[in-house]
Parts: C-alpha cells; structure tokens; sequence
C-alpha cells in the first residue's frame, strides 16, 4: 500500500509541474466582472485555438498556446455578442469537428 501511495504521488507531482497558468495575464490588464475572472476555458479540437470567457468581457481567442489573447466577440458595428460569465462544465463546448463554439452564458448573452 505504501508503495502504491508513493507512484501515485509521484505522478501527481510530475503533473503538477506541467501546469501553466494562461489567463492571468489577460485578466490582470481588464476589470472582470463578479464571479472571478474566468471560469469558462475550452480548446477547438481541430487546431489547438483556446477560447476563454473573461467575466463581463466577452469571448477571447489565443492561436498561439495562450501567450496572447484577442476578444472575438465584437461585431462590424462595435457591439459585443458574449456577456456575463460561466458557472459550469458545460458554459463553452466546441463541434468536435471544430467548426461550431457554443457559449452558454449567466447573466449575458449566448452565442
């Protein structure tokens, strides 16, 4: 037993240092809103795009692995489409073929 106990935290601690945090340096640069600043992070399957909903601030897109983020919610005339925040699992869900992002919003609009 203690040598099971001794490989499984091992593991942990070799995955634990794989973790890199991506949205801090985005959300340190806006106000979000209540509820933390985000909660609502999913990855486009196809090409490795990351998609995060920062609260109150829309739907923002990193190309590059989550070194740089732009807001993609914006409409040709300025207006911004995603409000609000997620609170669950299931607020951002991508096609599995990678076409279709689907954003199930508290408090803001959906998209």
């Amino acid at each position: 037993m203690k040598t099971l106990a001794a490989i499984l935290l091992s593991a942990l601690a070799a995955h634990a240092a794989e973790w890199v945090n991506i949205s801090d340096p985005l959300t340190a640069l806006l106000k979000p809103g209540y509820g933390g600043p985000t909660a609502g992070v999913t990855v486009n399957p196809a090409n490795g795009d990351v998609f995060m909903v920062v609260s109150d601030q829309g739907l923002w897109r990193s190309s590059d692995h989550g070194a740089t983020f732009a807001r993609i919610d914006d409409t040709k005339t300025g207006a911004k489409n995603i409000g609000g925040r997620c609170e669950t699992g299931w607020a951002l869900n991508f096609d599995p073929a990678g076409q279709r992002l689907f954003c199930f919003m508290i408090y803001g609009s959906s998209a």
